[in-house]
């Protein structure tokens, strides 16, 4: 007769693991935020030597820094949160980590101020796909862990 009872030490692997894939996954969206945050911001803190370069005036600036990068961050988040729910959301915070990276390239090399406006509004739009898919992940991941505190909590 077969034993297929599934050894201690078995289980208790499973056990140890879960919890970290789900800490790891958790800090790996943090760097990836903290990215998000970092590409977003900088072109804030270079806003004086931009303005200098292209001779561009504080409207300008301000139309770049702010309503360009906005409009398109707020405006792209909605229909990209709805395909988050359709397709597989690591590979739409991947891709759009990739893709609001090289848009954050292509503002420091850029040679006029249209380009630079279009790679803002591309930083825009990659970073709206990153947060909603970010988000959604982490309920998933850290679901079972916070049902299992609630109701160790109100016994």
């Amino acid at each position: 007769m077969a034993d297929i009872a599934t050894p201690a030490s078995a289980g208790a692997d499973i056990i140890v693991r879960q919890p970290a894939r789900r800490y790891f996954v958790l800090g790996m969206l943090t760097l990836i935020y903290a990215l998000n945050f970092l590409d977003r911001t900088i072109f804030n803190v270079l806003i004086e030597p931009i303005k200098k370069e292209f001779a561009l005036s504080d409207t300008t600036m301000g139309l770049l820094a702010g309503f360009g990068f906005v409009l398109f961050y707020s405006l792209m988040g909605i229909p990209i949160a709805r395909v988050d729910d359709r397709l597989n959301r690591r590979n739409i915070v991947a891709i759009a980590l990739a893709f609001w990276s090289a848009m954050t390239l292509w503002c420091g090399s850029a040679l006029s101020v249209t380009t630079l406006a279009l790679a803002r509004i591309g930083v825009g739009i990659g970073e709206s796909a990153g947060t909603p898919a970010s988000q959604s992940m982490i309920a998933d991941l850290l679901a079972r862990t916070t049902a299992r505190a609630r109701s160790g909590f109100m016994r």
